[in-house]
Formats: structure tokens, C-alpha cells, sequence
């Protein structure tokens, strides 16, 4: 039986979790370990599924902090922290996205998709590709290209491939 967007956490032992969401055909997986809460995306469909709220929610969970406790850390009223994880308010920008990385421990893989979920919730560009892409012409021209022959998944990922072994 195939669930449609529902989110299960199996806690299996003190130190890793396993997040299961079902899509209409797909299973997608995230592991976390809470000594580094290091996030493994074993099918990056799941980034198009989680919110910012949620992504919070669950880290912070993950780290056994109540929503109470959160929010006084993060100087920030309990009911608008809450309405951030119930997805009743986008996501804050700036020197909130900032202490809440901090508060949470994210490392980089981590962060750039806190990154993209608090500017999927705002509609607009993450903060740290706004600067890159409103300073270089080539990459705007380059990625209206891909917009006008909608440039498939694949062709993007060898794309960056082809980036990617150019540092090697």
C-alpha cells in the first residue's frame, strides 16, 4: 500500500534515525547520525518534498530540544517558531537562517538545502547564489537557456560533472 506524502520516523537506535516518506512510487530515505547530524540524500526527489518548517522540526527534534527550548535559544517568540515548523509562516531571512544553522550543528550539504527550503518557502533565489548569479551575466543568459529548452535533470547533472572534473 503506497502512501502519498507521509512522513515516518523510525528510531532504530540512540544515535541514528531513518526518515522514511512515500511518495506515490517512490521510497526515499534520509539517514541521520546525531553525533555529526550529518544528512545523507539517497534520492534527491526528497529535497522537492521537504519544507523549511519541517526540515527544522525534525533537526530539532533530532537533537531532543523541545519547541520551547528552541525558540529561547534562537531569541525568537515559542508561537512563531511554531508557525515556522507548520509551515503558517515562511521562512525568516538572515541572522535567523544563520543562528538556526548554529543551533542545529548543520554542515555544508546541510545548510545549502536549509539554504533552498528557506527560499522555496519566500519564492525567490537562495541567499548564497543571489550575489553569484545577479553579478555574472553569462550564468543568468545560461540558465534562461535551460529554462527555454527545459534542460532535463541529466543534462544538469552532467553539466556539473563536466564542472566538476575541470577542478581535478
Amino acid at each position: 500500500m503506497i502512501w502519498d506524502k507521509m512522513l515516518f520516523i523510525f528510531n532504530t537506535l540512540s544515535h541514528i534515525s531513518f526518515w522514511l516518506l512515500l511518495g506515490t512510487n517512490v521510497l526515499y530515505i534520509i539517514k541521520i547520525t546525531s553525533s555529526h547530524y550529518s544528512e545523507r540524500l539517497l534520492n534527491r526527489g526528497l529535497k522537492s518534498e521537504m519544507t523549511f518548517g519541517a526540515f527544522i522540526s525534525i533537526r530539532r527534534k533530532e537533537r531532543k530540544v523541545n519547541l520551547r527550548e528552541a525558540a529561547k535559544n534562537l531569541s525568537i517568540a515559542y508561537g512563531y517558531l511554531s508557525d515556522i515548523e507548520q509551515g503558517r509562516r515562511p521562512a525568516p531571512e538572515g541572522a535567523f537562517v544563520e543562528r538556526m544553522v548554529s543551533f542545529l550543528e548543520l554542515d555544508k550539504q546541510e545548510y545549502e538545502l536549509l539554504l533552498d527550503l528557506a527560499a522555496k518557502s519566500r519564492k525567490t533565489v537562495s541567499a548564497d547564489l543571489l550575489e553569484y548569479i545577479m553579478e555574472r551575466d553569462v550564468v543568468r543568459a545560461a540558465l534562461r537557456v535551460a529554462k527555454e529548452v527545459d534542460a532535463t535533470d541529466e543534462e544538469w547533472q552532467a553539466f556539473m560533472e563536466t564542472l566538476k572534473n575541470r577542478q581535478r
